[in-house]
C-alpha cells in the first residue's frame, strides 16, 4: 500500500507575517519616575497604573499609562483579564472596576452626529439652533491643523490632547457653549459634564508630584467665556452669543 506523508508546514516569517502578542498589566507604581503615555505626565508612586505590552519575539516594551487615562480595548472583556488584578487591595479594585464600568457605560452611548455630515444629508430632520451654531463653528476652524486646535483650547485653559477629531468636537463645544472650567474644589482637575450637571475626578499636581482625587460634583453646568486667538478672530462670527 501506499503511505502518505504529510509534509510539515514551514512557517516563514516576514515583517508582514510577524505577530505582535499584546497583553495588558495593572499594578501600583513602584517608583514615580515613569510617565504615562497618554497625557504624558509622571506616575505618582504607589498610583495605578496599567501597562501595555507588546512583545515583537526579541524584546518587549511596555507603555504605562494611569488608571484613569486608560482607554479599555475590545480585547479585554472584564477587569480580572489584565494581569495582577488579584493582586490588588480592595480600594484598588473598586477604582479600576468603576473606571471599567464607566468606560463601557460611554462606549454604549449612541455617537452624536457630526453637524456637516447632518447638514449634508437632505433627509435628515431639520436641524436645531444648537446644529446650526455647530456647523458655523465646524467651517470656521476646518481648516485647522492639529496644532491650530491645540493653540485654541490651550488658550482657554482646555485639555489639549487626543486625536484630530477630538480635538475638533472640543474646540466646537468651547466656540457654541463656552470652556469647561478648573474645579472649584481641588483647583487642578477639568470639570467633566455628566449628565444635566458636572463632576471632578481630580488630576495630577505638578507641584506636589502626586495625583490628587477629587470628588466635586454640581447640578449646575457654568461655562467660561470662550476666548479665540487673534488670528481666528476675523472668521469668528460670535458663536458664542
Amino acid at each position: 500500500c501506499m503511505q502518505i506523508v504529510k509534509k510539515k508546514k514551514q512557517n516563514h516569517i516576514t515583517p508582514f507575517t510577524l505577530v505582535r502578542m499584546v497583553r495588558y498589566t495593572i499594578e501600583p507604581a513602584k517608583s514615580g519616575r515613569a510617565k504615562c503615555g497618554i497625557c504624558n505626565t509622571t506616575i505618582a508612586e504607589d498610583s495605578l497604573r496599567v501597562g501595555r505590552e507588546t512583545d515583537n519575539g526579541d524584546f518587549t516594551r511596555v507603555k504605562w499609562m494611569h488608571a484613569d487615562c486608560f482607554n479599555w480595548p475590545r480585547t479585554v472583556k472584564k477587569v480580572d483579564d489584565l494581569i495582577g488584578y488579584e493582586t490588588l487591595s480592595k480600594k484598588e479594585k473598586k477604582k479600576i472596576n468603576n473606571s471599567y464600568i464607566n468606560a463601557k457605560e460611554k462606549v454604549g452611548t449612541k455617537r452624536k452626529a457630526n453637524p456637516l455630515e447632518l447638514y449634508s444629508n437632505k433627509k435628515k430632520k431639520n436641524l436645531t439652533v444648537q446644529d446650526i451654531k455647530e456647523i458655523k463653528a465646524h467651517c470656521i476652524i476646518q481648516n485647522c491643523i492639529v496644532e491650530d486646535l491645540k493653540k485654541i483650547l490651550r488658550a482657554n485653559g482646555q485639555a489639549a490632547t487626543g486625536k484630530k477629531d477630538q480635538l475638533t468636537l472640543r474646540v466646537v463645544d468651547g466656540m457654541v457653549n463656552g470652556g469647561l472650567p478648573k474645579c472649584p474644589k481641588c483647583k487642578v482637575g477639568r470639570l467633566e459634564i455628566i449628565g444635566k450637571g458636572m463632576k471632578c475626578k481630580g488630576a495630577f499636581n505638578t507641584s506636589s508630584g502626586v495625583y490628587k482625587n477629587c470628588s466635586y460634583k454640581s447640578n449646575e453646568i457654568h461655562r467660561t467665556i470662550w476666548k479665540m486667538p487673534i488670528e481666528y478672530r476675523n472668521n469668528n462670527n460670535n458663536n458664542n452669543n
